[in-house]
């Protein structure tokens, strides 16, 4: 796979398949183009210097926000700024990257695709973040 492309694939004893695939878009990667099974989706960072990122899912817009530079913490709202995720970057990197917590404000379950843009974006922001801490070591 080529560094413009991305996969999200979900591994289980009985089935390995590719829940999320994409290219990103331009020279500097701003923009994804992602594709699920269901439909197209698209996510671009909230601007040239921002480590947060912001998709499209069903029609409503979903925004990854940091809360600085060095942020451990980062926070997904939807368009009425209501908190829908929350991840914190875990302090010792031993074995993971952190912990990423879905909140559920609906009675009903969450539909996986929409579960599925959260953990890849969450990961965009993530990749970002690392990019723009080790530019700062350089």
């Amino acid at each position: 796979m080529e560094k413009r492309s991305f996969e999200l694939i979900q591994n289980t004893p009985s089935v390995t398949r590719k829940v999320l695939t994409g290219n990103y878009q331009g020279f500097l990667r701003l923009k994804a183009l992602i594709r699920s099974e269901h439909g197209l989706s698209s996510a671009h960072r909230n601007g040239t210097f921002s480590k947060g990122w912001t998709f499209v899912y069903m029609s409503n817009k979903y925004k990854w926000t940091t809360a600085g530079a060095l942020s451990k913490t980062w926070t997904l709202v939807d368009i009425n700024d209501r908190e829908i995720a929350t991840f914190s970057r875990a302090i010792l990197k031993l074995r993971r990257i952190g912990m990423l917590e879905i909140h559920n404000q609906q009675t009903e379950t969450l539909d996986p695709d929409f579960v599925a843009l959260i953990l890849l974006t969450c990961k965009f922001v993530h990749n970002t973040i690392k990019s723009h801490e080790n530019h700062a070591t350089d």
